[in-house]
């Protein structure tokens, strides 16, 4: 899914490219007359584009588009460069290492209750899941509750990944947890 952001920036490139074909084509119309390479019919198309930025206030929309061009892809930028995502999915591996190590200790105390030992972590576990899928990263959901194991399935699913996470392996926890999906189809 894409952010917001993400679909403000490309709404803003698509915007800035539309009002700077007049200027671009005004440019080539100049060019051309100069050169006299502007002699042949179909010249008032070029004739009617061009003249696009002669109308009244073309140029401060322009200098506030580009403005706005250059400020969203500079956020962008730097916002890759930043780490907060790194961070997040870091802080998102903690948690998963942590939830994991809980149910693990909740199914050597409790081992008959599966999945019933787990309802006070269902809300953290649905959150972890969301995190997980925001991140573009296969979570397993509900799938584990059908099991008799399943509560070492989620622990090991959950602490691996968590570390991969930790250890900053963001693709290489992908992989895995899609490696976890296509076992549980099959």
């Amino acid at each position: 899914m894409r952010s917001i952001s993400s679909f403000f920036r490309w709404i803003v490139a698509s915007v800035w490219v539309l009002v700077m074909i007049p200027v671009l084509v005004d440019f080539l119309k100049k060019w051309q007359e100069a050169n006299g390479g502007y002699k042949y019919a179909g010249e008032w198309i070029i004739d009617a584009v061009a003249g696009v930025p002669r109308l009244p206030g073309f140029y401060p929309v322009l200098l506030v588009l580009s403005g706005m061009f250059v400020g969203v892809w500079f956020d962008a930028l730097l916002r890759r460069f930043d780490g907060s995502r790194n961070t997040k999915l870091v802080n998102l591996g903690n948690d998963l290492r942590r939830l994991g190590r809980d149910i693990r200790q909740r199914q050597n105390v409790l081992r008959n209750s599966w999945p019933d030992n787990v309802d006070d972590l269902k809300p953290e576990l649905l959150s972890c899941h969301l995190r997980l899928t925001k991140a573009g990263i296969w979570s397993p959901r509900l799938a584990f509750h059908s099991s008799p194991e399943g509560a070492l399935w989620l622990a090991s699913y959950l602490e691996t990944i968590g570390t991969l996470l930790t250890e900053h392996q963001f693709a290489e926890a992908k992989q895995n947890a899609l490696g976890v999906k296509q076992t549980l189809e099959a």
